[in-house]
């Protein structure tokens, strides 16, 4: 009689133990998300002309990878309320940027289990109905989360975009056709790619020749599928000499997969190497694909591709 009641308590004990453990383990594997915004690509103050447009990519991030467990489905609001917090953080006088002057263009977002940002939600900004000079505010924060309860908001939740109305093209350019980003440096040719848009083209042009010679490190352009980044590139007449692409695997060459307009340039001195079974190229690994056209005017290339790979 004992020994069967020892055997009944033990098992009691097996289980209520086991209970505990699997109770315990999956409360530590419900992890909640602590979400903010965060502005992609954020460049500091959009200056634009009366009329003119800029789109902006608005993520929701997470805070210290905090992730979630559950997938998240999210949308964004523009927080008028927090105007002031701005305000008084920055010592502006920035006033709440009209709703005339933006435009949610896309407002789904999807954080997927365990990640740490979320897709893109857009936003088009306009110059209109703005006075010159004056800084507007536009706060953005977390509207709702479908589907879950499971997440928070970090402390500083809202990012801000700022924008000011200006009568004369910024200095270095803004990308638009009437002032294309002007390019005179290594440096300015490696900056490119943080300029590039998946909403709209985007134009550069060369305001001098340039030695690329202690650049050894280039990532194509347009080198990922979808291939969205359009360019228009005006050389200007303007040389880029030394020019190397010899570490990358996926179409090593200036545009990557040139998709846009490339025209009065010329390459000096230029070195490709690709390994890889990949499209390669001074220009491009591929001019265009489906229905991203490119074309070429006024180009001339001189220099060497190493092709090894398949």
């Amino acid at each position: 009689m004992k020994n069967t009641l020892y055997i009944i308590m033990c098992g009691l004990s097996l289980f209520l133990f086991a209970s505990c453990t699997k109770k315990e383990s999956g409360e530590q594997s419900k992890m909640r998300g602590v979400l903010y915004t965060s502005i992609v690509k954020d460049a500091g103050t959009l200056n634009l002309l009366p009329g003119k447009s800029k789109d902006v990519a608005v993520n929701v991030s997470v805070f210290e990878n905090k992730v979630s467990d559950v997938t998240l489905k999210m949308t964004l609001k523009v927080d008028a309320d927090s105007k002031d917090a701005y305000n008084a953080t920055h010592e502006e006088q920035a006033e709440l940027l009209p709703s005339s002057a933006y435009s949610f263009t896309s407002n789904d977002l999807m954080l997927a289990r365990y990640n740490l940002s979320s897709t893109s939600a857009w936003i088009s900004i306009t110059a209109s109905g703005l006075e010159d000079d004056q800084l507007y505010v536009l706060p953005i924060d977390i509207d709702k989360v479908d589907g879950t309860d499971n997440w928070e908001l970090a402390e500083n939740h809202v990012s801000y975009i700022t924008v000011r109305q200006v009568n004369q093209g910024p200095e270095g350019g803004d990308g638009s056709m009437e002032y294309p980003y002007e390019l005179s440096t290594a440096a300015d040719l490696k900056a490119m790619a943080d300029k590039l848009s998946a909403k709209e083209k985007v134009y550069f042009r060369l305001t001098q020749d340039i030695d690329m010679a202690e650049v050894d490190d280039w990532t194509p352009l347009n080198y990922a599928s979808p291939y969205e980044f359009e360019i228009d590139f005006d050389g200007d007449g303007h040389t880029i000499d030394n020019f190397h692409c010899t570490d990358f695997g996926s179409y090593p060459s200036f545009f990557g997969v040139l998709y846009g307009y490339c025209h009065d340039v010329t390459f000096t001195n230029a070195l490709i190497e690709c390994g890889a079974d990949s499209g390669c190229g001074i220009l491009g690994g591929y001019g265009g694909t489906g229905d991203k056209h490119a074309d070429v005017a006024r180009v001339h290339v001189h220099g060497k591709i190493n092709f090894t790979g398949n």
